[in-house]
């Protein structure tokens, strides 16, 4: 079971052309019933203008899963390091992303 309240992923970025303008399509996999479970559309006319976005939503759980586990790592070699202001920040940021802050 999912811990996180979050879509489980993997997301992916789909890139469709149409003219001189990209559509960026971003959608979790489907469910056990094939169904899409999110999708988020952003148009722009190069990769700055949504694609970018997108790329950085999809990524999210796997950079989220990342962080957690780097800290509870180094809260469990060298305790000391638990004690500065980037730990905390990133324990902040964790819990903004999990809808706790």
């Amino acid at each position: 079971m999912n811990k996180n309240k979050h879509t489980r992923g993997p997301w992916v970025v789909h890139e469709y052309k149409h003219g001189d303008s990209h559509r960026y399509v971003l959608s979790a996999h489907p469910d056990e019933n094939g169904h899409i479970v999110c999708r988020i559309e952003a148009d722009g006319s190069d990769m700055d203008c949504g694609g970018h976005d997108a790329s950085l939503i999809a990524a999210a759980p796997r950079l989220l899963k990342s962080l957690e586990w780097a800290l509870d790592t180094m809260a469990a070699r060298k305790p000391v390091w638990t004690e500065g202001e980037k730990y905390m920040e990133a324990r902040y940021a964790i819990a903004e992303a999990l809808g706790a802050a």
